[in-house]
């Protein structure tokens, strides 16, 4: 019995090793400097990290923006996540809600039910603030067209969407755990690695002190 509880012991530890070693050698840490006790201890960063993860499903030519903050004459406008890809630029708004969600794309506040289902607790509309950010990008990228922007608000697994409307083709409103069909759907190529560029140049000195930047190309599957 002694031998058995060594050997899962034992087990569970190269497992373990095996995991760190992973994460330490990851793009994530090498953009962020985040240790994998930040991933654990740390709810956002643990959804950012899922976002960074979910990209491998993500075809074609891409980079990768994180914390990024824009001035405004109130100080600043703060945007999670860009990715600047072939079939255009994703905005990215995380959401750090549990419970029950509710909201329309044109209401000026959303709510959330936690443990009482009967008293809702009202928070600003993600879709709002963000399409905001967006006019901010567009000050910044004053060539690009704005058909080219797809704003998406992303939402923790923990939640439940009990009744959000949208009607915006390029707005989407998801979970975490959609993000892997999201990237893995058919998109039309609009910009080329060389505008990809141009883009990415523009905005990465507007990201956090740290490097919060990635490049990646995944060949497309024919």
């Amino acid at each position: 019995m002694a031998i058995l509880f060594l050997t899962i012991f034992i087990l569970i530890g190269i497992l373990f090793a095996f995991r760190v070693y992973t994460y330490e050698n990851s793009e994530f840490r090498k953009m962020t400097g985040y240790s994998l006790f930040n991933i654990w201890t740390n709810p956002h960063i643990k959804n950012t990290y899922l976002l960074v993860q979910s990209l491998k499903y993500l075809q074609g030519e891409y980079k990768l923006l994180l914390n990024l903050a824009f001035p405004t004459s109130g100080g600043k406008r703060k945007l999670d996540a860009i990715v600047i890809h072939e079939s255009g630029i994703y905005v990215f708004n995380i959401q750090q809600k549990n419970g029950w969600i509710y909201g329309r794309e044109q209401d000026e506040q959303w709510a959330q039910a936690t443990n009482n289902k009967n008293k809702l607790i009202p928070f600003a509309n993600p879709i709002i603030e963000t399409k905001k950010s967006i006019l901010d990008l567009q000050d910044q990228i004053a060539n690009e067209k704005s058909d080219l922007f797809h704003l998406v608000i992303l939402f923790t697994d923990n939640c439940s969407f009990k009744k959000i409307v949208v009607k915006s083709n390029n707005v989407s409103v998801m979970k975490i755990n959609e993000m892997k069909h999201f990237w893995k759907a058919g998109t039309e190529q609009k910009m080329s690695a060389q505008e990809i560029d141009s883009v990415y140049q523009t905005l990465k000195q507007y990201t956090g002190g740290q490097n919060t930047s990635f490049h990646m190309n995944h060949a497309t599957n024919h």
